[in-house]
């Protein structure tokens, strides 16, 4: 499985390229080509499941190349699927093909995981807890906070557990 990235909420085309293969390593097609329907996308790692393929773009094969495909995610295509992509959220995708075979087999697979606004979230979540901190050379004034690269963290500011050891 790959991480893909971590994108904006409404991003138009997240990439997703794998390839299938024989037994022996060698690439090989599937007995026909992927469809975005051999796609199931999951939210948090739980069994909430984007529900249609609106905003799939499955391409079988890519390129031209044997045992090459692409899926593009367009995550600002919320029609039938309101409220599915939203900044905060991890979403695993899933190679299910419903009739397609690969050397002969059926196959399923995670092929792919991205973030929806975690870089920004978390910058966020940070400059609130690090408002009223002021960082020195001293000693530890809170237990509860580690060193980093030998510079303690100082001040009154409240810190949440997502702080501690």
């Amino acid at each position: 499985m790959q991480f893909l990235g971590d994108f904006t909420e409404d991003f138009t085309a997240v990439p997703c390229l794998f390839t299938t293969h024989q037994a022996s390593g060698a690439a090989v097609a599937p007995l026909s080509a992927f469809e975005a329907a051999d796609i199931k996308i999951f939210k948090d790692g739980s069994d909430t499941e984007k529900t249609s393929t609106n905003g799939l773009t499955m391409t079988s094969p890519f390129n031209g190349s044997t045992g090459l495909h692409r899926l593009l995610i367009d995550t600002s295509n919320d029609t039938g699927d309101a409220s599915f992509w939203a900044a905060g959220h991890v979403y695993t995708i899933l190679l299910e093909p419903d009739s397609e075979t690969v050397d002969g087999v059926t196959v399923l697979r995670v092929i792919g995981q991205f973030t929806i606004g975690m870089a920004t979230t978390s910058v966020a979540a940070i400059k609130a807890k690090t408002d009223s901190l002021t960082f020195t050379q001293a000693g530890i004034v809170d237990a509860n906070i580690q060193y980093v690269n030998d510079v303690a963290v100082t001040g009154t500011g409240a810190l949440g557990d997502e702080w501690g050891p």
